[in-house]
């Protein structure tokens, strides 16, 4: 399908607010990620020693449940304010009113 000019060019300032947004919480899945992997519960030196290897197990659940939540919190708190500040960022961000 055929898009107007105008539409295209509305796209550029949104993509630009997502984009950054997206970048500034992208350490959440890195930091969970790296917690995890390096805390493997393999790595316990003792084979008999199984409560080591549980405790890293409760950790691991514990880092990517937290990581979750926080996701889920920050998502919608970050979703519910580009909904309400969604004109004063895209003016922010050098879009033309004939575009807002």
């Amino acid at each position: 399908g055929q898009i107007s000019t105008t539409a295209l060019a509305a796209m550029a300032p949104c993509t630009s607010i997502f984009q950054f947004i997206f970048f500034a919480f992208f350490f959440l899945s890195a930091a969970t990620t790296n917690l995890v992997a390096s805390n493997p519960p393999e790595s316990v030196y003792s084979v008999n020693d199984t409560t080591e290897a549980a405790k890293r197990v409760d950790l691991n659940e514990r880092v990517v449940s937290n990581a979750s939540l926080l996701a889920l919190g920050l998502g919608t708190l970050v979703s519910a304010s580009l909904i309400k500040f969604c004109d004063p960022l895209l003016a922010l961000a050098g879009t033309s009113p004939a575009l807002l």
